[in-house]
C-alpha cells in the first residue's frame, strides 16, 4: 500500500493531473471514477483507495496500486471520490481523415463543454473531435470527466493549422444561415462550434463553407450553450444526410 505523499508514482500522478506540458511529455493522462474507466484502453495502472473496490481492468497485479485513503483523497479531482483513478496512454491525431465528419472546437475553453461534445460526437458518430489553439485541453482531468468515458470512443484531433481544412466541408452553427433542419450534407462534413465569449476565430473564418442556425421560437433567448448547440446540429446534420 502506498502510504506517503511522497511516493515517486502519487507525485507523478500530481503532476499529470495538474500540468498540460508534463501530460504530452509523458504521453499519459489520469481517468477518475468507474463510469469514465468503462471501455478504458491503454490501461498502465490503476490506483484504488484503501476504502474503494479495485475495478476489474484486466491489467497485471503490479500495475495495481492500493492508495491510502487520505492520499487518495489529496489526488482526487472530484469533491466526492469513487476511490479509482487510472494512468492511460495519450494519443491524439495531427491530421483529418477522408471520408470522415467531425466537430471542430474553434477556442472552446470551457471543459464541461468540450467533454459533452466529445460525448455527444461518439453518440452520433462522429469520427472525431478536432481541438484547434486555444482550447482547453482535451485530456485535462475535467474534459475527461465530462466524457464519461467517451473520450476512449471518439479520436482527439489536434490541429495547429487551419490550413488542413482546405477542401473539407466547413458548417458553422452561428446565426445568419438557413434553418439547420431545412438543410441536407451531402458529403463529409466539419461541424464547427465556435466559443460562447468570442464567436469563430478570424483564422477559421475563411475555411467555413456554409454557415447553418438552429432557430428559436423566442426573442427572450439570443444563445445557446455550446454544447447543447453542438447536440442539436450533431442530431440533425446527421439526420440530414441520411
Amino acid at each position: 500500500m502506498i502510504t506517503s505523499a511522497a511516493n515517486a508514482k502519487i507525485k507523478h500522478l500530481h503532476k499529470l493531473i495538474s500540468d498540460r506540458k508534463y501530460r504530452y511529455q509523458e504521453k499519459q493522462f489520469v481517468v477518475e471514477g468507474y463510469r469514465q474507466l468503462e471501455g478504458a484502453r491503454a490501461v498502465l495502472g490503476v490506483y484504488v483507495s484503501s476504502a474503494a473496490k479495485a475495478p476489474d481492468l484486466g491489467v497485471p497485479p503490479e500495475n495495481m496500486h492500493i492508495v491510502e485513503e487520505k492520499i487518495f483523497n489529496r489526488l482526487a479531482d472530484t469533491e466526492n471520490t469513487q476511490g479509482v483513478l487510472a494512468v492511460c496512454a495519450l494519443a491524439f491525431e495531427t491530421a483529418l481523415s477522408a471520408g470522415k465528419n467531425y466537430v471542430l472546437l474553434d477556442g472552446l475553453q470551457d471543459p464541461g463543454n468540450a467533454g459533452t461534445i466529445i460525448r455527444t460526437a461518439a453518440a452520433f458518430g462522429y469520427g472525431g473531435v478536432i481541438f484547434t489553439p486555444g482550447c482547453v485541453d482535451p485530456f485535462s482531468p475535467k474534459v475527461v470527466r465530462a466524457t464519461m468515458g467517451a473520450i476512449f470512443a471518439c479520436a482527439i484531433v489536434l490541429l495547429d493549422d487551419f490550413q488542413q481544412l482546405q477542401g473539407c466541408h466547413v458548417v458553422s452553427a452561428d446565426i445568419g444561415g438557413p434553418d439547420i433542419a431545412a438543410v441536407k450534407v451531402e458529403r463529409p462534413h466539419i461541424l464547427a462550434i465556435g466559443s460562447e465569449a468570442r464567436g469563430f476565430s478570424a483564422g477559421l473564418r475563411p475555411w467555413i463553407s456554409r454557415t447553418v442556425t438552429i432557430p428559436f421560437q423566442t426573442g427572450s433567448v439570443n444563445s445557446l450553450n455550446a454544447a447543447v448547440a453542438a447536440g442539436i446540429a450533431m442530431y440533425a446534420l446527421t439526420k440530414g444526410t441520411q
